[in-house]
């Protein structure tokens, strides 16, 4: 017969708190493996034309008289920050980020610690020189609230009811429905400046899913109800901002693919998102920068 032994630390109190070593988090990445190299998706993305980021204009919005209407739905989707600071575009650095972003998710954690700790952290490669930040780092510094959700849910029949109460009584289609269709100015100028920063695309006139899911954010708390009576409840997983923007972002390699196959190219206007990621991280820019434009006739 054997005697269990414990070892015992002689130096500790008896009323000292054992602290177990911390234990490395299981991770499972927001894309697909990569296909091709970093320089193959730098080749693709090169091929689009690069243009500065388009960014709200306070001053139009004042004449239009709706600045307040559009910045308290800024306010109600956690864009303010965002949308309030523009900054240039770096072609390079941009695309180097681009072609080399990856978004590791932590696996495992109550939702407790999700919100303590983060859902996880995005890595990138720029000048041959590898940068981890977290996702809790880029909610700070984006004005971002956290959340546990990783990928949004909504009802599909509420967002199509949304779009009969806020545009025409056409079915909502994300290749078809126009932003021009939208009646109330300030509603309208909202979708093309979500549509050209964090969803920045060459064509902001046509109503995407994700336009519909943040427009459903931020009238959520003004509207409750569809014209068709059915109750609004948004979000159902409980997902932040900092997931929608990294989604999008995750989506240029696929775009740029696409539009190679295709022999068709789109303007590539996301750095000035992009640039604050690289200026927290103290990376050198390149003196050729690319400065932003201003929205003055989107409503």
């Amino acid at each position: 017969m054997t005697e269990n032994y414990e070892l015992i630390d002689e130096e500790m109190e008896d009323d000292a708190e054992y602290i177990p070593e911390q234990t490395r988090k299981t991770t499972k990445s927001l894309m697909k493996e990569d296909k091709l190299t970093l320089g193959d998706y730098y080749k693709a993305l090169k091929r689009n034309p690069f243009w500065g980021t388009r960014y709200p204009h306070p001053e139009t919005m004042a004449e239009l008289g709706i600045l307040e209407d559009v910045q308290l739905l800024f306010e109600k989707c956690h864009m303010t920050t965002l949308m309030s600071h523009p900054y240039p575009t770096y072609e390079d650095e941009t695309l180097q980020f681009l072609s080399s972003l990856q978004v590791e998710l932590f696996e495992g954690l109550s939702a407790v610690e999700l919100r303590e700790e983060g859902l996880g952290y995005l890595s990138f490669t720029i000048d041959d020189r590898d940068y981890i930040m977290a996702i809790k780092t880029l909610e700070s510094m984006f004005g971002f609230p956290s959340g546990t959700g990783m990928k949004p849910k909504f009802a599909r029949e509420e967002l199509k009811s949304l779009w009969n109460t806020i545009g025409d009584t056409t079915s909502f289609n994300s290749a078809r429905s126009k932003s021009n269709s939208i009646r109330n100015p300030a509603i309208r100028y909202f979708q093309r400046a979500m549509a050209n920063v964090p969803y920045a695309r060459e064509i902001s006139a046509t109503v995407t899913n994700q336009d519909m899911e943040t427009l459903d954010l931020a009238l959520l708390s003004f509207l409750r109800y569809t014209k068709d009576g059915k109750t609004m409840k948004g979000d159902t997983n409980d997902t932040p901002p900092s997931m929608y923007l990294l989604n999008h972002l995750c989506s240029y390699r696929g775009w740029a693919m696409a539009n190679d196959k295709k022999n068709a190219k789109g303007a590539l206007c996301i750095g000035g998102v992009v640039t604050p990621i690289l200026l927290s991280c103290d990376i050198p820019l390149r003196p050729d920068l690319v400065q932003h434009v201003l929205l003055d006739n989107a409503a």
